[in-house]
């Protein structure tokens, strides 16, 4: 399965992909301007992704997704965890070592060398199939 995201917004410097399920436990809030959402299957993916222009140039890199709820979330995670103190966003970047680990089930892309639009192309393969 192959996924186009175009404009994905960046202002913390990273992007990450994961199951809308993820953000559930730091207060999700999910703004459609600036990050991408689509419905998939559930299940374990293999996940290429790719960046054509950043920074840096073109980036690549791949991982495991574990989809739970059906929707796959390509943002900054900035843009879906709210709160009125930054607490919950303290907690992730504990929790991801300041978004360089990603926990089991999704990805940190930190290799775009700063904040803007970028086009993510994602391939999908359902582990099991």
């Amino acid at each position: 399965m192959n996924l186009d995201f175009l404009g994905v917004g960046v202002d913390a410097g990273i992007i990450m992909i994961c199951d809308e399920d993820y953000y559930q436990k730091y207060g999700f809030n999910f703004d459609e301007r600036i990050s991408k959402k689509v419905t998939i299957p559930t299940g374990k993916y293999n996940c290429y992704w790719n960046i054509p222009h950043s920074w840096n140039g073109e980036i690549e890199g791949n991982g495991s997704l574990n989809i739970t709820s059906g929707n796959l979330i390509v943002s900054d995670p900035c843009y879906c965890i709210q709160s009125e103190s930054d607490s919950q966003w303290m907690k992730f970047l504990d929790d991801t070592d300041y978004g360089r680990e990603a926990e089991s089930g999704t990805i940190i892309i930190d290799k775009t060398g700063g904040d803007g639009c970028f086009d993510v192309y994602i391939k999908l393969t359902k582990i099991g199939d």
